[in-house]
This record gives structure tokens, C-alpha cells and sequence, in this order.
């Protein structure tokens, strides 16, 4: 064994080094200890490798990250200059339209005349639903701002009532019209909306006011079809010609058949169904026989304030208010005269039979 102390080699089984009396402990094996001890020293120096290892890899991936900063500091400034331009690329997109407003430009209008017609309740399958019971919409004059309608709503059989709405006129705002109406017929009032959808309109009506004597509505949540065209394209307000020189009336009557009277103060042209009488060569009277009017032609003519032909006689207080007049032409049919809204010195004469318009004369005072 080595002594611990000075190094000296002694035997294996003794006690204490003679050379610097160094005492032993017992059956202590000082080779093995050592041996031990030296077992350990690969362990410590492999701990100490990672240890450098470990610094090393750091060291390398701070000076990397280092590198990487300094490389992106000298670069700020293209790319800047990148923000830059696409911050002038982008104020220079906000002048011009955007994709949606392209979209809203190009996308073909729906042409509002394609409503005017008849229109049933969509799931009304019969034929007629004043007989059957159902709802008849007839949109009477449309444009792009305004809509003149008829609104029906028929109880079926027996009952048959009726409520109804005529002559309403609305605005039109994004494809919308909403509407106030005081008296359907029955006493009740309300508001409505008319909202016009790829080829259908639908018709939502809720009532305000409900008159204790109501025994029917026009209250509806209906979806409508059309049935029938309309004739806006060849229509006429005969409100708007009085004044105006007959030439005017024969292109929009589209120039038919007529003869001539002479007067002593002026000339009557004569149609099927109507004559207009002219005064120092201006028409002063357009006079509407609607029974004796061309097949078609109680819908192919636009008259004013959405009456025509069809128009119930109970109606027509609520467009016009009260009679001027009302007297009794012959037995059965009455006439009443009222004033035109809004149009002083011009007139309505209405005759009508069982309830139904006779004929309507549109006229204005003449000195």
C-alpha cells in the first residue's frame, strides 16, 4: 500500500508508516480507497466537458441572436420604407371605389315597373279570390321612389266580407315601402309594409286601432304572386291633361280611332268609351265611360288618385272627402262631384250605380 501521508511504499498489512509514523486505521485497504478516489475523477471531468459544452452552445446561440438584431437594425430602414409605400399604396386604394361599391355599381337594378300588375296571395290556389275568399294586391302606378296600390282582403263564402285599401301611395326605400292607413273599411287603422322581393312582395300589416264594429281586416302577412301584368308603360292620369293640347292626349292614347264635334266654343273628340272636349284649343273636360271602355282598357289606363273603373263608390270619400254635391241623373244612378285635391278650379263628376263607377268626368271651370 502507498502511505497517504509521505508516499512511501509499504506492505499491505501494516499498521503505521515507519517513515513518518502515520498511523492506519484497521483492515483499512488504502489501494481500494484510492482506487475509489480515482474512480471518481472521469465523472468530474465529464461533468466539467458539459459544463463547457453547455456555456459554449449558449454562448453561440446569444452571439447568433446578436448577429441576427444587428442584421435586422441594418434592414429597418427598407423596410420602412416598404411600410412607407404600402401606406401610400393604401391612401391611394381609399380614393378610389371600393370591391363592394364596384359590386353595387355594376349589379343590374331591378327594373320597379315589373311590379305593377295584379298580384294574388301566394298560396292561393282558386281563381278569383273575390269570390273564394283570399287577398288581391294591384300595384297601380311604381318608379323607383313611389308606389300607388290597391290592397284587398276578401272573407270567403258566405260571409264574403271585404276590407280594403285603395289609393295608397308610399315611398320606396331599399326595396321597402311603409305606409299609414286609417280605415280599412271596417273602422281599423294601422301601419303596413310593402317589401318587394325577387318576383314576389310581401305585405306585413299590423293594426294600431280596432273599431268595436268590426266584424273583418285587412291585417295580412301574406306573400304575394303575380298574375297579371300591368300597363304602366301605356297608362295616362287624365288629371294631368286637362290644360294641356290635345295632341298631347292622342300620342298618350297611342293615336286610336276618333271623330270630331264642332262646338260653339270649342271641339269633343270622340273615342270608344270616352270623348275630351277642348276649349280655345285646351282640354278643359276628360269624360271616362267605364262600361263602354275597350276590353282591357279598365286597367290599361292610370287614373288619378288610383280610381278607375273598379273602384268601389266607398272608397272614394276616404281619397276625395265629402261630396260637393250628389244628385240623381236617373233612376239607379247617382252623381257626385267632388273637389280635386290639391287642385283648385278642378273637379271630379262620379256616377255610379249599386256602388259601382258609371263613368268619371274630369273637368276644370271654364269663364
Amino acid at each position: 500500500m502507498i502511505c497517504p501521508k509521505c508516499k512511501k511504499d509499504l506492505p499491505d498489512e501494516i499498521a503505521f508508516c515507519p517513515y513518518c509514523m502515520t498511523k492506519f486505521s484497521i483492515g483499512e485497504n488504502y489501494n481500494e480507497v484510492k482506487k475509489e478516489k480515482k474512480s471518481k475523477i472521469p465523472f468530474i471531468v465529464i461533468g466539467i466537458l458539459s459544463v463547457i459544452i453547455l456555456a459554449g452552445i449558449i454562448y453561440f446561440v446569444c452571439f447568433f441572436n446578436n448577429e441576427k438584431g444587428e442584421n435586422s437594425v441594418t434592414t429597418a430602414e427598407p423596410t420602412t420604407k416598404k411600410v412607407e409605400e404600402a401606406n401610400t399604396t393604401d391612401k391611394s386604394k381609399e380614393e378610389e371605389p371600393t370591391t363592394t361599391e364596384k359590386v353595387e355599381e355594376t349589379k343590374p337594378k331591378v327594373d320597379m315597373l315589373s311590379y305593377c300588375g295584379t298580384w294574388y296571395n301566394k298560396d292561393f290556389e282558386g281563381e278569383d279570390p273575390m269570390l273564394e275568399g283570399g287577398n288581391i294586391l294591384k300595384i297601380i302606378s311604381i318608379n323607383e321612389d313611389t308606389v300607388i296600390f290597391d290592397l284587398c282582403s276578401y272573407q270567403s263564402p258566405p260571409s264574403s266580407r271585404i276590407a280594403e285599401l285603395n289609393g295608397i301611395t308610399a315611398k320606396i326605400i331599399d326595396g321597402k315601402s311603409e305606409f299609414i292607413f286609417g280605415d280599412d273599411g271596417w273602422g281599423n287603422g294601422g301601419i303596413g309594409t310593402l317589401t318587394f322581393m325577387e318576383n314576389e312582395i310581401y305585405v306585413n300589416i299590423k293594426l294600431t286601432s280596432v273599431s268595436s264594429d268590426s266584424l273583418w281586416s285587412i291585417g295580412s302577412d301574406v306573400i304575394f304572386k303575380k298574375v297579371e301584368e300591368g300597363y304602366q308603360n301605356d297608362t295616362i292620369d287624365f288629371i294631368g291633361l286637362l290644360g294641356e293640347d290635345i295632341q298631347v292626349a292622342l300620342s298618350l292614347l297611342g293615336n286610336p280611332e276618333y271623330t270630331i264635334e264642332q262646338r260653339d266654343e270649342g271641339i269633343t273628340y270622340n273615342f270608344e268609351g270616352m270623348f275630351i272636349d277642348l276649349y280655345i284649343d285646351r282640354i278643359c273636360c276628360v269624360y271616362v265611360k267605364y262600361q263602354e271602355l275597350p276590353e282591357g282598357y279598365r286597367d290599361k289606363y292610370k287614373f288619378s288618385y288610383g280610381i278607375d273603373g273598379n273602384t268601389s263608390f266607398d272608397s272614394l270619400e276616404s281619397r276625395l272627402g265629402e261630396p260637393i254635391s250628389t244628385s240623381e241623373e236617373e233612376e239607379g244612378v247617382y252623381v257626385s262631384c267632388f273637389n280635386v285635391p290639391d287642385r283648385p278650379g278642378e273637379y271630379f263628376k262620379i256616377a255610379y250605380s249599386e256602388g259601382e263607377v258609371v263613368y268619371i268626368m274630369y273637368f276644370y271651370v271654364t269663364n
